[in-house]
């Protein structure tokens, strides 16, 4: 249909007050429909699943942003029976529903095979409420240590377990099962993060078969079209490119921010935090540190509301131990992550995403 704000050249807030009626009304009236916003983002974070003192969980955590305060009980990751918990997945959202792809689960305890432990499945949560998330559809492959990224209508799966070099998309609103989008440069796993806006996706790419240590470069994708990555450049930090287990990735609607990683060089952990202005290409730029250097992350712990981003556990140390700490950071800024609250439990290989 035709936008309205674009016919009466009046933005839709002032359309109201001059007709006095509700938009749905003014819809009604002029025949045409005022567009809502797409997004990704919202002001409630989640964290779901995740190892917590060497067990994997089935919970699902949330927190509102803004806030300052600790983690509450959301509720568990669905129809999962008596397999335990899920680690190593991947995330999407539409600002209203938010989605958990993948990752690896505790069934091969159950007299199977560790390879059946990696998953394909699709589960959905809606954000506004509590509960447990609900298995939908199926990716296109099984894999774990896989990221997510959205345009908040269009969710891509990329990568995996092992060097999977997959990306497969799905529509959030009306799941189903996963089509072929396109590949990363190569296969690669443990990425960085990832990071989008309203029209490109960037990965923040891992370990690959040439390069234990991940090559520091990003992959990008237009999100509404398919087709294999382009490259964006790489992710310098000081000294050095940030080459895999990242925390993850957040951003506004036009920057993106990768929290920390390990050297590409030698996987030694590091404490820097890389940006990017998403809608160009080009190397990184020095944002900051966080709390302390990282190591064993999936690069999907790090969600964020358009203004401020947050991580929600994360391995920390040289060994990558769990711990419970909620960092934030301001996107439109730079400077070193502030201490914002504490998880419900230490926690690391868990996976974050936002809504409302």
């Amino acid at each position: 249909m035709v936008d309205i704000e674009k016919i009466m050249n009046i933005a839709t807030d002032d359309i109201e007050k001059i007709m006095n009626i509700a938009v749905d009304d003014i819809e009604n009236v002029m025949g045409h429909e005022i567009p809502s916003e797409v997004v990704w983002y919202g002001s409630r974070g989640l964290s779901i699943g995740g190892y917590s003192t060497g067990s994997k969980q089935e919970i699902i955590q949330y927190k509102a942003i803004t806030s300052t305060g600790n983690m509450s009980d959301f509720g568990d990751i669905g129809n999962y029976g008596s397999y335990g918990g899920i680690v190593h997945l991947a995330t999407g959202s539409n600002g209203s529903r938010a989605v958990h792809m993948g990752g690896y689960g505790t069934n091969w305890n159950d007299g199977e095979t560790s390879n059946a432990a990696v998953l394909n499945n699709i589960y959905y949560i809606t954000v506004s409420s509590t509960g447990d998330s609900t298995d939908a559809a199926d990716l296109t492959d099984a894999r774990k240590w896989c990221v997510g990224s959205t345009n908040g209508t269009r969710q891509l799966t990329c990568g995996g377990s092992f060097f999977n070099n997959i990306v497969d998309y799905f529509t959030i609103a009306s799941i189903s099962n996963a089509s072929d989008f396109g590949d990363l440069y190569a296969g690669s796993y443990s990425n960085v993060g990832s990071i989008n806006n309203a029209t490109r996706a960037v990965i923040g790419t891992g370990a690959t078969s040439a390069d234990g240590s991940g090559t520091g470069r990003m992959d990008y994708f237009t999100i509404a079209s398919t087709g294999d990555a382009s490259d964006f450049g790489d992710m310098v930090v000081s000294g050095d490119q940030l080459g895999a287990q990242g925390i993850g990735g957040a951003e506004s609607t036009t920057r993106g921010v990768f929290f920390s990683g390990e050297s590409s060089a030698d996987a030694t952990p590091l404490d820097n935090m890389a940006y990017i202005t998403v809608d160009t290409t080009g190397n990184s730029s020095d944002f900051g540190n966080v709390i302390a250097v990282t190591a064993n992350n999936d690069g999907s712990a790090a969600t964020g509301n358009a203004t401020k981003a947050e991580a929600y556990g994360y391995g920390t140390g040289a060994t990558g131990a769990a711990n419970d700490n909620i960092q934030s950071i301001t996107i439109a800024s730079t400077g070193d992550a502030a201490d914002n609250g504490n998880m419900l439990a230490a926690i690391v290989n868990n996976a974050s995403i936002s809504g409302t």
